[in-house]
């Protein structure tokens, strides 16, 4: 649980400011009792108007600064626990994208899920209680038992009695409830594996009629949890109404032996009032200390099941020669075999084929006959038991990124669309080049850069949805692509050689004041196109930029620079509306 201390870096500061300021609020807190006191006794005693006023003022005062620190503390420790918590689940997320598919199907996805929400969410909640209250609550208790000793220690001593009465409570409630917490975890885990595999598994359990069967394993599983959660919340719930009545019972004593020492003239009525409220004090820091007790154990339970993720390695070796796209051939299985971890059979068995270039397999078979898991050994989810497979002639140790950039395995093959999940940070090369089924691509914003040819005559291309995280567009990537728009964001410094090339339905385009870099015959050949925006007027622009674009429409191409037309002279060799040879705008 200590690794997972790395997290605050950068929140700190937060994590020492806050507690700073809750404690000058609980001492404002500690001190309004002693004024109420001497409002009671010299000004409601003396019937002194002006005193009371005075020291009702200085009451206000004291609430006023105490909820100005208050603030200041919630503020700060909203800070240092949402940051951490955003930290810790980024790492947790990343690290989980580098386990292979062996441990991940080991672990469950629905364990892996919970860990990446609730569990987090415990850890945050443990540190925002944290900062706010454990430092507040053990002050007021000790701060809150000196001062009314120091008011009076006879009475006082039914004060000091009745703290461990409650606190014996506490542990007794805490003791039963934080075990069925942890037990609780467990099932709610359970809850989110059935879900998850019914979710995915929907048609496997139509065609075998196990609806029924299904329905009853959750509808159970999920009483289950709801059982003992009710448990534990009954058990939780006997904390304060216990509490309160020791509280009263000692507020009684304490008034009845008060009045006593008031008739003696050893005790004034201020200071009875004062002793209540520091009674009233301690026993609300008792329970809030309980509750803060629950909290920190679900973090802790928490911090240990994310540490336990942290602490497995992926099983894969990532290799260290790069793929690089020479030859024919892309593909070939030589002889290979794979069985799944802990499995008593392989799923496949000496498979051997090769494939090259625009050529195309077909992999037909029934349920388990392993069409997927040759599919999920191609990009390296996998390690496959015996044989090799080869891309573009390196064996099996490729690089693992290498073969996510070239393999792109796809499910029911019309109309698809291609999203793009957080996390991957580049298109690589050729990666969907000549894919004639592709109909709509997304990237996510994690996506920087769009590697050359990427998405080079993907003839059925008609929506694209690009990233606001987006720099580079690499050389003919989007070159002889069908769709009409598409939307270059903010953000984007480099439009690469021929990206839009051939983009014949494109009808207009707007590019960003970010870019900075135009390449050779960018947007060439766009025959449709009306209309190019140039946001910015620092664009190191190649040749031939805009030659033939425009020729399909009545008045040509229109090019304007930052919204206002651009002059520009008309040249039979060069094309019409262009960029000059020079690289500037005319």
């Amino acid at each position: 649980m200590k690794s997972l201390l790395k997290y605050f870096d950068g929140y700190k500061k937060y994590l020492f400011l806050g507690p700073f300021f809750k404690l000058l609020e609980a001492i404002f807190e500690l001190i309004v009792p002693l004024v109420t006191a001497k409002i009671i006794d010299t000004g409601i005693g003396n019937n002194d108007k002006d005193y009371i006023i005075k020291m009702g003022g200085v009451m206000i005062l004291l609430g006023i600064s105490g909820l100005a620190f208050a603030l200041t503390c919630q503020f700060f420790a909203a800070k240092c626990a949402y940051g951490y918590a955003t930290s810790l689940r980024k790492s947790l997320y990343k690290h989980i994208n580098t386990l292979s598919h062996a441990e991940i199907n080991k672990l469950g996805a629905s364990t892996l899920i919970t860990r990446l929400t609730n569990d987090t969410n415990a850890v945050q909640t443990g540190v925002n209680m944290g900062i706010r209250l454990a430092t507040r609550s053990p002050f007021l208790i000790i701060c809150a038992v000196i001062m009314a000793v120091s008011i009076d220690l006879k009475l006082s001593l039914i004060l000091i009695g009745a703290a461990p009465i409650i606190a014996f409570i506490v542990y007794k409630v805490m003791s039963k409830s934080i075990p069925m917490y942890k037990q609780n975890q467990k099932r709610l885990d359970k809850v989110s594996l059935l879900t998850s595999e019914n979710l995915e598994g929907t048609r496997v359990i139509r065609a075998f009629s196990r609806q029924k069967e299904e329905i009853d394993e959750f509808s159970s599983t999920s009483d289950d949890l709801s059982k003992h959660a009710v448990i534990v919340s009954k058990i939780s719930a006997v904390l304060n109404p216990a509490n309160f009545m020791i509280l009263n019972l000692a507020a009684a004593l304490i008034i009845w032996f008060g009045g006593i020492r008031v008739d003696t003239g050893s005790l004034t009525q201020g200071e009875i009032t004062a002793l209540i409220n520091y009674m009233t004090q301690i026993s609300l820091s008792l329970v809030v200390l309980a509750n803060l007790i629950v909290f920190f154990n679900k973090a802790a339970a928490g911090a240990n099941r994310i540490t336990e993720i942290f602490n497995i390695n992926s099983s894969l070796t990532d290799g260290k020669e790069d793929i690089v796209a020479t030859g024919d051939t892309v593909l070939e299985f030589s002889d290979v075999s794979f069985r799944y971890p802990d499995a008593s059979e392989e799923s496949v068995s000496n498979i051997s084929f090769t494939l090259k270039k625009g050529e195309t397999l077909g992999i037909i078979g029934g349920t388990g006959s392993g069409k997927t898991t040759i599919a999920n050994i191609i990009p390296r989810f996998f390690d496959v038991t015996s044989g090799e497979i080869k891309i573009y002639g390196i064996g099996e140790m490729y690089n693992y990124d290498d073969a996510q950039d070239y393999v792109l395995v796809l499910n029911n093959y019309k109309d698809i669309t291609v999203n793009f999940s957080e996390g991957i940070t580049s298109v690589g090369n050729n990666i969907l080049r000549d894919a004639t089924t592709i109909h709509k691509v997304t990237l996510a914003s994690t996506i920087t850069t769009i590697g050359e040819s990427a998405f080079r005559n993907c003839q059925n291309l008609y929506k694209v949805a690009l990233n606001n995280g987006l720099e580079s567009i690499g050389a003919y990537a989007f070159n002889s692509c069908p769709f009409e728009y598409i939307n270059i964001p903010e953000g984007v410094t480099s439009i690469g050689d021929r990206a839009f090339e051939f983009c014949k339905n494109l009808k207009g385009l707007t590019i960003p004041s970010s870019v900075n870099n135009l390449g050779n015959a960018s947007i060439n050949g766009c025959s449709d196109l009306r209309y190019v925006n140039v946001l910015g007027d620092n664009v190191n622009c190649g040749s031939w930029v805009f030659f033939e674009s425009g020729t399909n429409t009545s008045d040509g191409l229109k090019v304007y620079v930052n919204n206002e037309t651009l002059q520009t002279t008309w040249d039979n060799e060069r094309g019409n509306n262009f960029i000059s040879s020079t690289g500037s705008f005319i």
